[in-house]
Protein backbone atom coordinates (compact mmCIF):
# COMPACT_ATOMS: atom_id res chain seq x y z
CA UNK A 1 0.00 0.00 0.00
CA UNK A 2 1.39 3.38 -1.06
CA UNK A 3 -0.90 5.56 1.02
CA UNK A 4 -3.69 5.26 3.54
CA UNK A 5 -5.81 7.79 1.64
CA UNK A 6 -8.14 6.99 -1.24
CA UNK A 7 -5.86 8.80 -3.67
CA UNK A 8 -2.16 9.32 -4.22
CA UNK A 9 -0.97 12.83 -3.52
CA UNK A 10 2.16 14.47 -4.93
CA UNK A 11 3.92 14.15 -1.58
CA UNK A 12 3.35 10.36 -1.73
CA UNK A 13 5.48 10.11 -4.87
CA UNK A 14 9.24 9.62 -4.89
CA UNK A 15 11.23 12.85 -5.14
CA UNK A 16 12.30 12.28 -8.76
CA UNK A 17 8.63 12.24 -9.77
CA UNK A 18 7.79 15.28 -7.66
CA UNK A 19 10.36 17.48 -9.38
CA UNK A 20 8.35 19.42 -11.92
CA UNK A 21 11.15 21.84 -12.82
CA UNK A 22 12.12 19.54 -15.71
CA UNK A 23 8.59 19.77 -17.11
CA UNK A 24 8.51 23.53 -16.75
CA UNK A 25 11.87 23.81 -18.50
CA UNK A 26 10.82 21.59 -21.43
CA UNK A 27 7.59 23.57 -21.87
CA UNK A 28 9.57 26.79 -22.14
CA UNK A 29 11.80 25.23 -24.79
CA UNK A 30 8.85 24.65 -27.08
CA UNK A 31 8.45 27.59 -29.42
CA UNK A 32 4.85 27.41 -30.54
CA UNK A 33 5.59 29.97 -33.25
CA UNK A 34 7.86 27.49 -35.05
CA UNK A 35 5.13 24.90 -35.60
CA UNK A 36 3.19 24.70 -38.84
CA UNK A 37 -0.55 24.45 -39.01
CA UNK A 38 -2.14 21.32 -40.41
CA UNK A 39 -3.26 23.33 -43.43
CA UNK A 40 0.29 24.55 -44.06
CA UNK A 41 1.58 20.99 -43.85
CA UNK A 42 -1.11 19.78 -46.22
CA UNK A 43 -0.39 22.56 -48.71
CA UNK A 44 3.36 21.87 -48.60
CA UNK A 45 2.84 18.13 -49.04
CA UNK A 46 0.46 18.53 -51.96
CA UNK A 47 2.84 21.00 -53.61
CA UNK A 48 5.69 18.55 -53.11
CA UNK A 49 3.71 15.66 -54.60
CA UNK A 50 2.48 17.70 -57.57
CA UNK A 51 6.10 18.55 -58.37
CA UNK A 52 7.32 14.97 -57.83
CA UNK A 53 4.66 13.56 -60.16
CA UNK A 54 5.32 16.17 -62.86
CA UNK A 55 1.88 17.70 -62.21
CA UNK A 56 0.10 14.39 -62.76
CA UNK A 57 -3.24 14.96 -61.00
CA UNK A 58 -4.37 11.33 -61.19
CA UNK A 59 -1.13 10.01 -59.70
CA UNK A 60 -1.03 12.69 -56.99
CA UNK A 61 -4.62 11.93 -56.01
CA UNK A 62 -3.81 8.21 -55.85
CA UNK A 63 -0.82 8.83 -53.59
CA UNK A 64 -2.97 10.98 -51.31
CA UNK A 65 -5.77 8.41 -51.47
CA UNK A 66 -8.30 11.08 -52.40
CA UNK A 67 -10.42 11.67 -55.49
CA UNK A 68 -9.24 13.95 -58.26
CA UNK A 69 -12.19 16.22 -57.47
CA UNK A 70 -11.00 16.57 -53.89
CA UNK A 71 -7.46 17.23 -55.08
CA UNK A 72 -8.68 19.93 -57.47
CA UNK A 73 -10.56 21.54 -54.56
CA UNK A 74 -7.41 21.53 -52.44
CA UNK A 75 -5.32 22.92 -55.30
CA UNK A 76 -7.80 25.77 -55.64
CA UNK A 77 -8.03 26.32 -51.87
CA UNK A 78 -4.25 26.55 -51.47
CA UNK A 79 -3.72 28.33 -54.81
CA UNK A 80 -1.30 25.64 -55.98
CA UNK A 81 -0.59 25.87 -59.72
CA UNK A 82 -1.17 22.65 -61.64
Amino acid sequence: MVTKKEFIDIKDLPSYLRDTSILKQSESLIDKESFSSLEDLEKDYITYLINQTDHNIKKTAQILNISRTTLYSKLKKYEIPH
